[in-house]
């Protein structure tokens, strides 16, 4: 904010207008109507006992399961009989801007409403409406005026009735789950003493609610939501404490944001925060905001550190009460690991010629040091999963790329049993040269660098040392991007893949509209081997992509990237946090998020219809489906609704056309086959030791071609496939199963 903008909200804060006869009914009347069984508590004054607002009210939003409040909100109430009415719209002229004035002005945690109360005093004419004062709101207002019209639409009145309260309660809901104390703030500065007074206040919220976990085991994953969506305003001034710490001035959230990353130290601030981005728009639901904030435990244990160190502040001293549900066997294991890392000699050596992805990282906590068990996945065309290794490090490492590593075995004992364990001591990012040389070839530039190349080493010594990925680094403002390409370019021969970097930057980077521009950037975060070369024309698809050198298969993902999968891999399916990187558009993230949510809810659930009221409102519903094309639509994509309940149309299609099939299947007799499946028993030498498999076998396909094996652990159904695959050894038939080593080493066999 600029002072002349602050001084002139202090100048609305400081007017007072007296309570009016038509204020204070209704008040009495807002109390009266909002008593829905204990979900809101008022706590409203009909004289003037706060001077920029008139009370607040709890939210509680099951008190069935736990009366303690979900949010408190500040409000302000008015009753008028001075408005105007035309076309089922209400005008009416808020006189004193005082209320959202402070809203505007203070930093607080709690959200504001305004109620406006028509006729308050007349029988049978009473109306309640009400705003929210969004930052959307607030931003509409100028407040070099002394009043404001403010225009009420029928979804924002409510009735006194059951269905109006519900409906009212699901929207407060909404605003609890995306109200931050900085949305108003995205643009603006802020300053150091609001920065340490957030974190102040969110982290001895935090650690409250740590404090009630213990109390109340059977509300961990609410107290779990309530402190995820803490976790944007503390990571936001934690970012703002650190661009002061590096000498900056006149920070906004952006700033603050791009200079977190630039150092491997400070960027988990930007990791942190680029996980919470899209939380406004999927809170998580019931049984995931615990498994979220066991996640950020590990970046709260950073913050904790950095706010100690650098600005000697304690914060959030019961974080290591939070449960963490470690296995016994486990605790005692990492235990002894963090025992041998710190007797382990890591003075670092030279990394070995093997490059390795990082497959997965998990933290541990031990005496309230963080360690890192790390899962490293062999890089390379012909890799599997049988080519992995697992190291130990108290270092964390987040690149994307892949690495060379140099380690120190040790031996470590548990319950008398030997085991040697990896404690890595050294590593550096270390793309494959090939992969860089077929991104240039994507581009259509000649490009054959290799790793004794000044360019490749010095390249390679940037992303070690920031652990940066390309696609931030052509993302950058044009001031940062100048910087970080003089640094790595300024002293090298050659500018090969620079060239290839710069017109990654001119052509494909943010916001670039240009065909192929997410197929680059999907390339950009995930530069490997295998990836590539699907998606680079061969005599099969030999088409390529406008002015890239790549297969047309890609243009579908060029133009849904959300719901339609990159050549050669299903992106749709497991990549979301990568396409909503490439892409980052919340519009259009929010457009397809119905479809997303029904996909997930099929994939988790098996289940393929599902009550609208969970997916999304009948506006984002039609919104998706409008954005559809002919294609789409005719493949399946639309989403599907008949009485409340939705569905994918190709999950649905395909569903039922399977079911069809095997119907008709189960509906074609052969009589011949009893014979055979009789003579094969009488020869096969197999002693059954259950007469029921002897018997199954005896009539395995013989009223039907469709044949259901199901039963608990243990009751045979291996068994009984190994011999079905040895009879029909002969036949062509399709055998679907869980994909379980002794089925598919069963079936191979003779099928």
């Amino acid at each position: 904010m600029n002072s002349q903008y602050i001084e002139t909200l202090k100048r609305h804060i400081s007017t007072h207008t007296v309570r009016s006869a038509e204020d204070r009914s209704a008040v009495s009347y807002l109390e009266s109507v909002l008593n829905p069984e204990g979900r809101i508590n008022t706590s409203f004054a009909s004289d003037d006992k706060w001077p920029n607002h008139d009370g607040v009210f709890e939210y509680v939003s099951n008190p069935d399961k736990s009366r303690r409040p979900e949010q408190n909100f500040v409000v302000q109430i008015k009753g008028t009989h001075d408005y105007t009415e035309s076309d089922g719209v209400i005008s009416y002229s808020l006189k004193s801007l005082a209320f959202p004035a402070y809203i505007a002005y203070e930093v607080t945690a709690d959200p504001g409403i305004l109620f406006i109360v028509l006729n308050p005093d007349v029988r049978g004419e009473k109306r309640i409406f009400w705003k929210y004062m969004s930052p959307s709101f607030i931003k509409n207002i100028n407040f070099e005026q002394s009043s404001v019209t403010i225009k009420l639409y029928k979804e924002d009145e409510i009735k006194d009735t059951d269905e109006s309260i519900d409906l009212f309660c699901d929207k407060l809901d909404q605003v609890v789950d995306t109200h931050l104390f900085l949305k108003k703030l995205d643009n603006d500065c802020l300053k150091i003493e609001d920065a340490l007074k957030i974190v102040q206040y969110r982290c001895e919220e935090i650690s409250m609610e740590i404090e009630n976990v213990s109390k109340y085991p059977n509300l961990r994953d609410t107290i779990s939501r309530k402190i995820v969506r803490a976790l944007y305003d503390l990571c936001y001034s934690v970012l703002v404490l650190n661009a002061v710490k590096l000498g900056y001035t006149d920070i906004n959230q952006k700033l603050a944001w791009e200079v977190s990353q630039f150092k491997s130290e400070t960027k988990y601030l930007y990791n942190f925060l680029r996980g919470l981005k899209y939380i406004g728009l999927r809170i998580p639901e019931e049984g995931q905001s615990e498994r979220l904030m066991l996640k950020y435990y590990n970046y709260l244990w950073e913050i904790r550190s950095f706010l100690k160190k650098d600005f000697e502040i304690e914060v959030l001293n019961n974080l290591s009460k939070f449960p963490l549900n470690m296995d016994t066997l486990d605790k005692e294991y990492y235990e002894l690991v963090a025992i041998n890392i710190a007797s382990a000699d890591l003075t670092p050596q030279n990394v070995r010629v093997s490059r390795y992805y990082i497959q997965k990282t998990v933290p541990f906590f031990v005496n309230e040091e963080r360690y890192f068990e790390i899962t490293l996945q062999l890089a390379g065309l012909y890799a599997t999963k049988y080519n992995r290794i697992t190291v130990y490090s108290k270092q964390y490492i987040s690149t994307r790329y892949s690495i060379q590593i140099a380690y120190t075995e040790t031996e470590l004992e548990l319950w008398g049993i030997k085991n040697k364990i990896k404690i890595l001591n050294n590593w550096k990012v270390a793309i494959d040269p090939v992969c860089l040389n077929k991104l240039a070839k994507m581009l259509m530039l000649p490009t054959k660098i290799n790793r004794n190349y000044g360019e490749y080493v010095s390249l390679m010594n940037f992303l070690t040392s920031t652990e940066m990925d390309l696609l931030k680094i052509v993302n950058l403002s044009d001031k940062r991007f100048k910087q970080v390409y003089e640094h790595i370019y300024g002293l090298t021969k050659t500018h090969d893949f620079g060239e290839v970097i710069l017109k990654i930057r001119n052509n494909y980077a943010n916001p670039s509209n240009k065909v192929g521009r997410y197929t680059i950037r999907y390339v950009l975060l995930n530069l490997r081997e295998e990836i590539m070369e699907a998606l680079l024309p061969n005599q099969y698809n030999s088409r390529s992509l406008d002015e890239l050198y790549i297969t047309r298969k890609c243009y579908p993902f060029e133009k849904k990237p959300f719901i339609s999968n990159l050549a050669g891999k299903r992106t749709s399916k497991g990549d979301i946090k990568d396409i909503i990187e490439i892409v980052d558009d919340r519009c259009k993230f929010e457009r397809v998020l119905p479809y997303l949510k029904i996909e997930k809810l099929i994939s988790e659930t098996g289940e393929l219809f599902f009550d609208k009221k969970i997916i999304a409102n009948d506006e984002a519903i039609k919104k998706y489906n409008s954005g559809l094309d002919l294609w789409e639509r005719n493949n399946g994509f639309m989403i599907s609704e008949k009485e409340g309940v939705v569905t994918i149309d190709s999950y649905e299609s395909t569903t039922f056309f399977i079911l069809k099939r095997l119907l008709d299947l189960s509906h074609i007799p052969n009589r011949e086959q009893q014979k055979s499946n009789e003579k094969y028993l009488r020869e096969c030498g197999i002693e059954f030791k259950d007469e029921l498999k002897r018997i199954a076998m005896k009539y395995l396909f013989v009223s039907s071609q469709v044949m259901l094996i199901y039963g608990a652990a243990g009751t045979g159904k291996t068994t009984l496939i190994k011999y079905i695959s040895r009879m029909m050894k002969q036949s062509k038939k399709t055998v679907l199963g869980k994909n379980t080593y002794c089925i598919a080493k069963s079936t191979e066999e003779s099928v």
